[in-house]
């Protein structure tokens, strides 16, 4: 069987959301869902700790020097999902939320922005 190009971007993106999830698991968090999806679109990992939950959007980029890792439209997007997950999960309305950035190139983990962006109504 050959890959796609789709099917190696896809493989590429799973593997630096696994390299994300296992170093938030490190630092004590606790995964709720990977490639959570809502009908606003998916998000790649939700991750615990105490009473905050952690919506990270993970980049994985062959060359992470990029001006931009994340539009307006995206934030947007993972902010009304966010909102789905937390609705259709009453337990977590009352948690206190973040919504991370990690950006992931060929030589691993290369930044985990937290907090990188603020809903308003999440």
């Amino acid at each position: 069987m050959n890959c796609t190009y789709k099917d190696k971007r896809h493989q590429y993106g799973a593997e630096a959301e696994n390299l994300v999830a296992d170093k938030y698991l490190e630092w004590g968090y606790e995964l709720v869902s990977k490639r959570y999806r809502t009908p606003y679109g998916e998000l790649d990992l939700i991750m615990k700790k105490d009473h905050t939950v952690i919506f990270i959007e993970v980049k994985a980029r062959r060359d992470p020097n990029t001006d931009e890792y994340i539009s307006q439209s995206q934030i947007k997007r993972n902010c009304n999902a966010a909102n789905f997950f937390l609705y259709t999960y009453d337990y977590y309305q009352n948690h206190d939320v973040r919504f991370d950035l990690a950006v992931v190139s060929d030589s691993g983990i290369y930044d985990i922005i937290e907090n990188a962006w603020v809903s308003d109504s999440a």
